[in-house]
Protein backbone atom coordinates (compact mmCIF):
# COMPACT_ATOMS: atom_id res chain seq x y z
CA UNK A 1 0.00 0.00 0.00
CA UNK A 2 1.07 3.58 -0.52
CA UNK A 3 1.74 4.80 2.98
CA UNK A 4 2.40 8.35 1.80
CA UNK A 5 -1.26 8.59 0.79
CA UNK A 6 -2.25 7.19 4.17
CA UNK A 7 -0.22 9.86 5.94
CA UNK A 8 -1.89 12.59 3.93
CA UNK A 9 -5.33 11.34 4.91
CA UNK A 10 -4.26 11.15 8.54
CA UNK A 11 -3.16 14.78 8.41
CA UNK A 12 -6.61 15.78 7.24
CA UNK A 13 -8.11 13.92 10.17
CA UNK A 14 -5.87 15.72 12.64
CA UNK A 15 -6.66 19.14 11.25
CA UNK A 16 -10.36 18.50 11.30
CA UNK A 17 -12.41 16.54 13.77
CA UNK A 18 -12.08 12.85 14.77
CA UNK A 19 -14.68 10.77 13.06
CA UNK A 20 -16.52 13.70 11.54
CA UNK A 21 -19.04 13.41 8.74
CA UNK A 22 -17.91 11.35 5.83
CA UNK A 23 -15.97 12.97 3.05
CA UNK A 24 -19.02 12.92 0.79
CA UNK A 25 -21.40 14.23 3.43
CA UNK A 26 -23.72 17.07 2.52
CA UNK A 27 -26.10 19.34 4.35
CA UNK A 28 -29.31 19.38 2.34
CA UNK A 29 -32.64 21.17 2.70
CA UNK A 30 -36.12 19.78 2.25
CA UNK A 31 -38.82 21.61 0.32
CA UNK A 32 -39.74 23.46 3.52
CA UNK A 33 -36.31 25.10 3.62
CA UNK A 34 -35.92 28.49 5.21
CA UNK A 35 -33.91 29.44 2.14
CA UNK A 36 -37.01 28.93 0.01
CA UNK A 37 -39.70 30.68 1.96
CA UNK A 38 -38.32 32.34 5.08
CA UNK A 39 -39.43 29.65 7.51
CA UNK A 40 -40.08 30.62 11.14
CA UNK A 41 -38.52 27.41 12.42
CA UNK A 42 -35.65 25.26 11.21
CA UNK A 43 -35.16 21.65 12.25
CA UNK A 44 -31.75 19.97 11.90
CA UNK A 45 -31.29 16.20 11.87
CA UNK A 46 -27.77 14.74 11.88
CA UNK A 47 -26.27 11.59 13.36
CA UNK A 48 -23.12 12.68 15.16
CA UNK A 49 -23.99 12.65 18.85
CA UNK A 50 -20.50 13.85 19.79
CA UNK A 51 -21.13 17.31 18.29
CA UNK A 52 -24.71 17.69 19.53
CA UNK A 53 -23.95 20.11 22.39
CA UNK A 54 -21.80 22.36 20.20
CA UNK A 55 -24.42 22.35 17.46
CA UNK A 56 -27.13 23.38 19.92
CA UNK A 57 -24.96 26.27 21.17
CA UNK A 58 -24.43 27.42 17.58
CA UNK A 59 -28.15 27.34 16.83
CA UNK A 60 -28.84 29.48 19.91
CA UNK A 61 -26.57 32.17 18.51
CA UNK A 62 -28.29 31.89 15.13
CA UNK A 63 -31.69 32.39 16.79
CA UNK A 64 -30.40 35.43 18.68
CA UNK A 65 -29.17 36.99 15.43
CA UNK A 66 -32.13 36.14 13.19
CA UNK A 67 -35.12 35.46 15.42
CA UNK A 68 -35.62 32.11 13.67
CA UNK A 69 -36.16 29.18 16.03
CA UNK A 70 -33.84 26.23 15.45
CA UNK A 71 -34.37 22.72 16.84
CA UNK A 72 -31.73 19.99 16.69
CA UNK A 73 -32.95 16.40 16.72
CA UNK A 74 -30.44 14.08 18.43
CA UNK A 75 -29.94 10.46 17.34
CA UNK A 76 -27.15 7.90 17.24
CA UNK A 77 -25.45 7.16 13.93
CA UNK A 78 -26.56 3.58 13.31
CA UNK A 79 -30.28 4.30 12.87
CA UNK A 80 -30.06 7.79 11.41
CA UNK A 81 -30.79 7.10 7.76
CA UNK A 82 -33.68 4.74 8.42
CA UNK A 83 -35.25 7.28 10.78
CA UNK A 84 -34.72 10.03 8.21
CA UNK A 85 -36.63 8.06 5.58
CA UNK A 86 -39.42 7.40 8.08
CA UNK A 87 -39.74 11.09 8.93
CA UNK A 88 -39.76 12.15 5.30
CA UNK A 89 -42.30 9.55 4.20
CA UNK A 90 -44.67 10.70 6.96
CA UNK A 91 -44.36 14.38 5.94
CA UNK A 92 -42.71 15.26 9.26
CA UNK A 93 -39.14 15.49 8.01
CA UNK A 94 -36.47 17.97 9.07
CA UNK A 95 -35.54 21.16 7.25
CA UNK A 96 -31.84 20.31 7.12
CA UNK A 97 -30.33 16.84 7.21
CA UNK A 98 -27.09 15.10 6.31
CA UNK A 99 -26.42 12.48 3.65
CA UNK A 100 -23.28 10.41 3.33
CA UNK A 101 -23.10 8.98 -0.19
CA UNK A 102 -24.23 9.42 -3.76
CA UNK A 103 -26.61 6.50 -3.25
CA UNK A 104 -28.38 8.34 -0.44
CA UNK A 105 -28.43 11.52 -2.52
CA UNK A 106 -30.12 9.64 -5.36
CA UNK A 107 -32.72 8.10 -3.03
CA UNK A 108 -33.52 11.44 -1.39
CA UNK A 109 -33.45 13.64 -4.53
CA UNK A 110 -37.18 14.32 -4.32
CA UNK A 111 -36.67 16.05 -0.97
CA UNK A 112 -33.64 18.19 -1.88
CA UNK A 113 -33.91 21.91 -2.56
CA UNK A 114 -31.91 23.75 -5.21
CA UNK A 115 -29.12 25.55 -3.32
CA UNK A 116 -27.21 26.71 -6.40
CA UNK A 117 -27.74 30.41 -5.75
CA UNK A 118 -26.62 30.37 -2.12
CA UNK A 119 -23.67 32.71 -1.56
CA UNK A 120 -21.67 29.98 0.17
CA UNK A 121 -21.63 27.89 -3.02
CA UNK A 122 -19.09 30.30 -4.47
CA UNK A 123 -16.67 29.23 -1.75
CA UNK A 124 -17.06 25.48 -2.23
CA UNK A 125 -14.61 23.39 -4.26
CA UNK A 126 -16.68 21.68 -6.96
CA UNK A 127 -14.70 18.46 -6.46
CA UNK A 128 -16.28 18.10 -3.02
CA UNK A 129 -19.83 18.30 -4.37
CA UNK A 130 -21.54 14.97 -4.90
CA UNK A 131 -25.09 16.29 -4.90
CA UNK A 132 -25.27 17.86 -8.36
CA UNK A 133 -28.45 17.00 -10.26
CA UNK A 134 -29.30 18.47 -13.67
CA UNK A 135 -26.72 21.16 -13.05
CA UNK A 136 -28.25 22.07 -9.68
CA UNK A 137 -26.28 22.04 -6.45
CA UNK A 138 -28.40 20.48 -3.73
CA UNK A 139 -25.90 19.97 -0.91
CA UNK A 140 -23.15 21.77 0.99
CA UNK A 141 -20.10 19.76 2.13
CA UNK A 142 -19.68 19.89 5.89
CA UNK A 143 -16.36 18.27 6.72
CA UNK A 144 -13.92 15.64 5.52
CA UNK A 145 -13.49 12.42 7.45
CA UNK A 146 -9.94 11.29 8.02
CA UNK A 147 -8.81 7.68 7.93
CA UNK A 148 -5.43 6.58 9.17
CA UNK A 149 -3.35 4.99 11.89
CA UNK A 150 -2.86 6.85 15.16
CA UNK A 151 0.51 6.03 16.67
CA UNK A 152 2.49 6.73 19.83
CA UNK A 153 5.73 8.36 18.71
CA UNK A 154 7.34 7.69 22.09
CA UNK A 155 7.14 3.93 21.50
CA UNK A 156 8.66 3.70 18.03
CA UNK A 157 9.78 5.71 15.02
CA UNK A 158 6.92 5.77 12.48
CA UNK A 159 9.45 6.27 9.68
CA UNK A 160 10.46 2.63 10.15
CA UNK A 161 7.02 1.50 8.98
CA UNK A 162 6.77 2.58 5.35
CA UNK A 163 5.30 -0.46 3.61
CA UNK A 164 2.93 -3.36 4.13
CA UNK A 165 5.86 -5.65 4.85
CA UNK A 166 7.35 -3.47 7.60
CA UNK A 167 3.93 -3.06 9.23
CA UNK A 168 3.37 -6.82 9.20
CA UNK A 169 6.84 -7.34 10.69
CA UNK A 170 6.05 -4.85 13.44
CA UNK A 171 2.83 -6.69 14.28
CA UNK A 172 4.65 -10.04 14.35
CA UNK A 173 7.25 -8.67 16.77
CA UNK A 174 4.83 -6.98 19.19
CA UNK A 175 5.23 -10.02 21.48
CA UNK A 176 4.28 -8.99 25.02
CA UNK A 177 2.01 -6.06 24.17
CA UNK A 178 -0.77 -5.29 21.73
CA UNK A 179 1.05 -3.36 19.04
CA UNK A 180 -1.87 -2.74 16.72
CA UNK A 181 -5.43 -2.23 17.93
CA UNK A 182 -8.71 -1.91 16.06
CA UNK A 183 -11.94 -0.42 17.38
CA UNK A 184 -14.27 -3.32 18.05
CA UNK A 185 -17.39 -1.90 16.36
CA UNK A 186 -18.28 -3.69 13.12
CA UNK A 187 -18.38 -0.56 10.96
CA UNK A 188 -14.78 0.25 11.88
CA UNK A 189 -13.57 -3.28 11.21
CA UNK A 190 -15.19 -3.58 7.79
CA UNK A 191 -16.74 -0.48 6.27
CA UNK A 192 -14.21 2.12 7.35
CA UNK A 193 -11.00 0.15 6.85
CA UNK A 194 -12.08 -1.04 3.42
CA UNK A 195 -11.85 2.56 2.24
CA UNK A 196 -8.06 2.21 2.05
CA UNK A 197 -7.66 -0.36 -0.74
CA UNK A 198 -10.56 1.12 -2.68
CA UNK A 199 -9.13 4.66 -2.41
CA UNK A 200 -5.76 3.51 -3.75
CA UNK A 201 -7.27 2.50 -7.10
CA UNK A 202 -6.65 4.89 -9.98
CA UNK A 203 -10.43 5.33 -10.47
CA UNK A 204 -12.20 4.10 -7.30
CA UNK A 205 -15.71 4.70 -8.66
CA UNK A 206 -15.07 2.75 -11.86
CA UNK A 207 -13.27 0.04 -9.88
CA UNK A 208 -16.31 -0.36 -7.63
CA UNK A 209 -18.56 -0.63 -10.68
CA UNK A 210 -16.25 -3.22 -12.27
CA UNK A 211 -16.32 -5.18 -9.03
CA UNK A 212 -20.12 -5.02 -8.96
CA UNK A 213 -20.23 -6.20 -12.58
CA UNK A 214 -17.91 -9.12 -11.81
CA UNK A 215 -15.09 -7.83 -14.01
CA UNK A 216 -12.52 -7.89 -11.19
CA UNK A 217 -11.89 -10.10 -8.16
CA UNK A 218 -10.56 -8.57 -4.96
CA UNK A 219 -8.24 -11.53 -4.44
CA UNK A 220 -6.41 -10.57 -7.66
CA UNK A 221 -5.84 -6.91 -6.70
CA UNK A 222 -2.50 -6.03 -5.07
CA UNK A 223 -3.90 -3.46 -2.63
CA UNK A 224 -6.49 -5.91 -1.33
CA UNK A 225 -3.87 -8.64 -1.02
CA UNK A 226 -1.79 -6.30 1.14
CA UNK A 227 -4.85 -5.31 3.15
CA UNK A 228 -5.59 -8.98 3.79
CA UNK A 229 -1.97 -9.56 4.86
CA UNK A 230 -2.25 -6.84 7.50
CA UNK A 231 -5.54 -8.18 8.87
CA UNK A 232 -4.13 -11.71 8.84
CA UNK A 233 -1.11 -10.62 10.85
CA UNK A 234 -3.31 -8.82 13.39
CA UNK A 235 -5.49 -11.89 13.82
CA UNK A 236 -2.55 -14.25 14.18
CA UNK A 237 -0.06 -12.29 16.28
CA UNK A 238 -1.86 -9.63 18.33
CA UNK A 239 -2.95 -10.58 21.83
CA UNK A 240 -6.11 -8.48 22.13
CA UNK A 241 -6.55 -6.22 19.08
CA UNK A 242 -10.27 -5.55 19.67
CA UNK A 243 -10.13 -4.32 23.25
CA UNK A 244 -10.48 -0.67 22.20
CA UNK A 245 -13.89 0.91 21.59
CA UNK A 246 -14.90 3.99 19.66
CA UNK A 247 -15.74 5.91 22.84
CA UNK A 248 -12.28 5.21 24.28
CA UNK A 249 -10.65 6.70 21.21
CA UNK A 250 -12.49 10.04 21.15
Amino acid sequence: MNFKKTATVLLASTMLAACSQGAGSTASSSTTSAAEGGAKKITIFQQKAEIYDQLVEMTKKYTEETGVEVEVWPISGDTFYQNLKTYLSSNSGPTIFTLNSQTEMDEMKGYLADLTDLEVMGKVNDQTLIGVEDGKKVGIPMTAEGFGVVYNASLYDPATINSTETLVDFIKNSKDFTGFQLSSEAYFLAGHMLNFPFALQSDPKQFAQDLYDGKVQLTDVKEFQQYAAILGAIREYEKSPLEVTYDQNT
